[in-house]
């Protein structure tokens, strides 16, 4: 688990209250000071104590430093994170005081209340009420943070869902089309097959024109005793290891079967004519019987 996870922030309304810890926190090193009955009974002379004094407070300062740069980031301000929130102050106070400064030599020091302390802590004014720059912000809903953070967690996923799919699409594609390819190369080799056993100047006679017919693919179905289905399966599977997976080399050799093979070619051509007829007399006579429909069909042919 990361850190946020583990250890919830510190969640304050507004930089005043960090103002109001440090001035307490400094105010207490101060206090220790001078009630330290060890540091005012060591020096009788008052100027070695003022510089013991001053070294001590030097460093117990920048202690104090690196004390809340060490809690600055467990700290959230008003929903916005505490560098976020003393960056934004920082330059309120620093437009204020220009801006007070600027109204003293215009209007000189009448009417005018106690400006702005120095800038100090990181920049920012712990003897006032801090300016801050972000003020117009509505308080943390934390109802509404956390719903964010949800549908945060939505994107990520819908993201990541994306990611995968953008994975595998396209290995889907390319399964599917090379599956595709194989098919129509077996039926393009069955095709060839065929035309060697039975040449395009040889008619087949008796039963082995039946067996012709029954064979062809533009007729099935097969039963699965037919001898001609397991020789198509036999010489298939015995072919695989010579298909190669070039949509070149198939489009060249169903161009060639088309010019060779006139009467399939003529085939498709009729069977395509009557589906386009039927499909023609199913929009005009939607409610009439199939058989109508066919005899109709035949009767225009």
């Amino acid at each position: 688990m990361d850190q946020q996870s583990d250890i919830q922030p510190i969640r304050i309304d507004s930089l005043g209250d960090v103002a109001y810890l440090r001035r307490e926190f400094d105010d207490l090193i101060d206090r220790c000071f001078e009630t330290n009955s060890v540091i005012q009974e060591s020096f009788s002379n008052e100027e070695d104590l003022q510089a013991l004094k001053q070294i001590l407070c030097s460093s117990l300062k920048e202690w104090s430093n690196r004390v809340w740069a060490c809690v600055g980031p467990n700290l959230m301000v008003n929903g916005f994170p505490y560098d976020e929130a003393a960056a934004s102050i920082t330059n309120t106070n620093k437009k204020h005081k220009r801006d007070k400064a600027q109204s003293r030599r215009s209007i000189g020091l009448g009417g005018l209340g106690p400006l702005i302390a120095s800038d100090d802590n990181d920049g920012y004014a712990v003897n006032s009420t801090p300016q801050i720059g972000y003020e117009d912000v509505e308080p943390l809903d934390k109802k509404l943070e956390a719903e964010v953070a949800d549908l945060m967690a939505e994107a990520n996923d819908v993201l990541l869902s994306v990611s995968r799919k953008r994975k595998k699409s396209p290995k889907q594609v390319e399964d599917a089309l090379n599956s595709a390819i194989k098919r129509a190369k077996l039926d393009l080799d069955s095709l060839d097959r065929q035309k060697i056993t039975h040449p395009a100047n040889q008619r087949p006679s008796g039963s082995d024109a039946s067996s012709s017919s029954r064979s062809s693919l533009l007729e099935p179905p097969f039963t699965l005793d037919s001898p001609q289905l397991q020789s198509h399966i036999k010489f298939s599977l015995g072919d695989k290891s010579t298909v190669q997976s070039n949509v070149v080399e198939t489009a060249a050799k169903l161009d060639y079967l088309l010019k060779e093979t006139p009467e399939t070619f003529e085939k498709l051509q009729a069977l395509n004519s009557n589906l386009q007829l039927i499909t023609a007399h199913l929009r005009s006579d939607k409610c009439k019987d199939l058989d109508q429909i066919l005899s109709k069909t035949q009767s225009q042919k």
